[in-house]
């Protein structure tokens, strides 16, 4: 149902090469190596009548906060950490500095213009884009998706205006098609990948073409939609004026844009304002309060739910950190532990005899190190199925992290002797008149093939809680 109702193609997803490649929200560009969890992303392919690849089992797994913090030393440096100064010290306990700009911005941020439906909308941007096109002036439209950017790119070719298009399907051009949008006259429709980690250079790259390009009042940013995250919006308006460059932006929306249905900001504005269609844009301050209402709300709401993921990966982290220092310190010899020597001494003897010492404590070292590895992807394995219904705790008054973590240190003290029987049992199973002491990958249930890969927890804020 998730992956039918809620998840778009050409919006979360494209299909390419016969498999579906996730869509980083925040970027644009195809998130690389990213996942859908729990069987989510093999509903999406059979949705989209592709070959289902097999789900795989987990072998580690570790949140971004906790990697982040196994470095000794951090910092980071972006333009928009100034929104985010909450959660980067509740985080990573870091303090947000900002440093004055060496040139002063020239870039105009105009005030939003809001109409009523998207037929409006899309009209307005196209007179826009075709009266500003006229003057020669470099134009960047910042989508919200693939979807959307081919529609904007194909009314303005109906329009008459040529324009170049960047998205997802095609974002290996993207330093080309960036080379080429601060150039008089170019038109670029994009999803917010556009220019992200780069400027877009004014005019051919000639001085003259450069003061052309300035004195027509630089690049012209429209977006045509509000996100949930202020940064975002400050991204697209952070592609003009660059290193003190002239620009200009500004934010065209409709009251039927995504940010509006999905948190049902339509219920709580005015009646007057949804009683009837315009071609025109609405005049009340009342709507851009509202936006920057909710934008604030459910920043909070992120940020409290990460602090709740964290909570409940902490226990998880903390028995990692355990586990695999007492596996590191096997894999590199300085513990030996002899199990078969200490739960079964006569068969130990009787392997010593039957292969030899080095060879018996060399198989004993395999086996152990891999069991180990099995064990704890089963762990891992139980941990998501209990995380995955613990919020129903709630329902008979119980504190779900307390269930959580009672629940998660149970199955962690089982795990060496469960270890410990199974290196038992395949040491018991090895045939009297066999020459060679060895297992194969299958017995010691070794995957033949790994990968690294990020999975995004789903996260739908009550929109109740938002007013």
């Amino acid at each position: 149902l998730h992956a039918e109702m809620l998840l778009n193609r050409n919006v979360h997803y494209i299909v390419r090469d016969g498999r579906v490649q996730l869509i980083d929200e925040l970027t644009g560009r195809i998130a690389q190596n990213r996942h859908w969890p729990d069987g989510l992303q093999a509903a999406v392919e059979a949705k989209e009548g592709l070959d289902i690849r097999a789900n795989g089992q987990i072998l580690g797994t570790i949140t971004l906060q906790h990697l982040l913090h196994l470095y000794p030393k951090k910092c980071g440096m972006t333009a928009t950490a100034q929104l985010a100064t909450q959660e980067f010290m509740d985080m990573y306990g870091f303090q947000v500095i900002s440093i004055p700009p060496n040139k002063t911005s020239r870039r105009v941020d105009e005030p939003h213009m809001v109409f009523t439906h998207r037929a409006a909308k899309q009209k307005a941007i196209v007179d826009v884009v075709k009266s500003v096109h006229r003057t020669g002036r470099p134009i960047l439209i910042g989508t919200s998706s693939v979807e959307e950017s081919n529609q904007y790119a194909e009314a303005l070719r109906r329009n008459g205006v040529a324009c170049q298009v960047l998205n997802a399907y095609n974002d290996w051009e993207e330093a080309g098609l960036i080379a080429k949008a601060g150039m008089l006259g170019a038109v670029t429709v994009s999803t917010n990948m556009a220019g992200r980690g780069v400027d877009i250079v004014l005019g051919s790259g000639s001085s003259e073409d450069y003061e052309r390009v300035a004195s027509l009042g630089g690049l012209y940013v429209i977006g045509t939609i509000v996100h949930e995250n202020a940064r975002i919006d400050n991204q697209l308006r952070g592609r003009a004026g660059r290193q003190g460059d002239p620009g200009t932006s500004r934010y065209m929306i409709s009251l039927e844009d995504d940010v509006f249905i999905r948190y049902g900001l339509a219920e709580v504005l005015p009646s007057e304002l949804l009683a009837r269609k315009q071609d025109d844009p609405l005049n009340d301050a009342r709507i851009l309060r509202l936006i920057e209402h909710v934008q604030r709300v459910v920043d909070g709401q992120h940020l409290d739910m990460k602090k709740t993921l964290n909570k409940y990966a902490d226990l998880l982290e903390q028995q990692r950190m355990i586990f695999f220092n007492r596996r590191n310190e096997i894999l590199h010899r300085r513990q030996q532990p002899n199990i078969i020597a200490d739960y079964a001494p006569e068969r130990y003897r009787q392997l010593c005899e039957q292969f030899g010492t080095s060879t018996v404590h060399a198989a004993v070292r395999q086996v152990l190190l891999a069991t180990m590895d099995q064990c704890w992807a089963e762990h891992l394995a139980y941990v998501a199925y209990v995380k995955e219904g613990i919020h129903l705790e709630s329902l008979g008054n119980n504190n779900p992290l307390d269930e959580y973590n009672r629940l998660v240190i149970a199955a962690y003290e089982q795990i060496d002797g469960v270890i410990v029987q199974r290196v038992l049992d395949l040491f018991s199973n090895i045939d009297s008149g066999s020459s060679e002491l060895h297992f194969n990958d299958e017995e010691l249930k070794i995957p033949s093939a790994t990968w690294t890969y990020t999975i995004t927890d789903q996260f739908f804020p009550n929109r109740v809680s938002l007013f």
